[in-house]
């Protein structure tokens, strides 16, 4: 059943337009027709990963408050760029790594369902240390 999950978000990711608002506090109808909030998307993303659900949301919080449209211009990072962006707060680089590595054609860092598979991609397969938050769990 996690693979029909995985298959059905990643042909609903590529079909969705990326212009297409989602309405807060975030509820969002998925191909199998199931609402799920983002913070139940990242829970189930990290079991089917096999990341610590309560962690990964806990970064997420930590990084943006679950706020999709977040932004800092305030960090610098090894490749240059000195922004992160939406719910994982991504460097563009890094985002766009990790989300072809996680099979997302046509990622976008503000799209959240993006996000939440890039991320759980990227701390699956020992990139956690990229959030500033990861390294600060359970500190």
């Amino acid at each position: 059943m996690a693979n029909f999950l995985k298959k059905a978000f990643i042909v609903a990711s590529v079909m969705m337009p990326l212009g297409v608002a989602i309405a807060e506090p975030s509820p969002v109808e998925l191909v199998l027709g199931v609402e799920m909030s983002y913070e139940e998307y990242a829970r189930e993303v990290a079991s089917r990963y096999g990341i610590d659900p309560d962690m990964f949301t806990w970064v997420i919080n930590c990084e943006s408050g679950f706020n999709k449209s977040a932004v800092n211009n305030q960090e610098k990072h090894t490749d240059g760029t000195t922004s992160s962006h939406g719910l994982l707060q991504f460097n563009i680089n890094t985002f766009n790594w990790m989300a072809g590595e996680a099979g997302i054609q046509d990622g976008d860092p503000y799209n959240p369902w993006h996000a939440i598979e890039a991320g759980a991609w990227g701390m699956a397969n020992g990139y956690g240390n990229h959030w500033t938050c990861y390294r600060n769990y359970n500190k």
